[in-house]
């Protein structure tokens, strides 16, 4: 169905393009080429359509189902903000592996001032944490933050 679809709508822009570069539209040939370029590709639409429909649910229920299977968030814990002496902001972070297998985590964090509002963000990896165990990172901020800052994390996948 899929070679089809491909096939048909190929055929209908090749014989749409000679249409365009070698026949009028007043000729008979022109007429025929455009005539047979249009049915081509009346048929190609709805399969094609088709397809993308299907390839984007299909795209949409894997995504779904990934992320409430590998959204751990419950299982990260960011520690207090310190400041280091290179006055960029630290923050131990914590995984706890839940799942029977090592796994490596990717957080995201975000250092915020005391009214919530985001002032830098860290993507961090902790590799090989074993199964049932734990394993820890310190994210640290680009730059120097100031003021009262907090450490939120944002999300967390377990791979």
């Amino acid at each position: 169905m899929r070679s089809r679809a491909r096939i048909t709508a190929g055929v209908a822009v090749a014989l749409t393009l000679f249409g365009a570069a070698g026949c009028s539209s007043t000729s008979s040939a022109g007429k025929s080429v455009q005539s047979a370029a249009s049915a081509l590709a009346s048929q190609a639409a709805p399969a094609v359509s088709s397809a993308l429909a299907a390839a984007s649910a299909a795209a949409s229920s894997a995504l779904a189902g990934a992320a409430s299977s590998l959204d751990v968030r419950s299982d990260v814990t960011a520690g207090p903000v310190q400041t280091a002496s290179s006055g960029r902001s630290t923050s131990v972070v914590e995984v706890k592996n839940t799942s029977g297998a090592t796994a490596d985590f990717t957080v995201v964090l975000t250092f915020r001032d005391g009214s919530g509002t985001v002032l830098d963000a860290v993507i961090m990896n902790i590799d090989k944490v074993p199964a049932g165990g734990t394993g820890s990172g310190t994210a640290t901020s680009h730059r120097d933050l100031s003021g009262t800052v907090k450490v939120q994390v944002d999300s967390a996948l377990r791979h």
